[in-house]
């Protein structure tokens, strides 16, 4: 889908949204994705405790 929309429309992506371990790649090959943002990619524990410096640092 972002291929196609890409294709369109002049502007850069940052999809977080169903982004997986499995496909984030694939998501990265396209030019016009920045990034790909995913709570799966950092651990959990360390967002429901609020450690923030120690998820900077992860």
């Amino acid at each position: 889908m972002l291929k196609a929309l890409s294709a369109v429309y002049p502007v850069n992506f940052m999809p977080t949204g169903g982004v997986s371990l499995n496909n984030v790649d694939d998501y990265l090959s396209i030019s016009s994705v920045l990034a790909c943002g995913g709570t799966w990619m950092v651990p959990t524990k360390l967002m429901d405790e609020g450690k923030w410096d120690e998820l900077g640092a992860w």
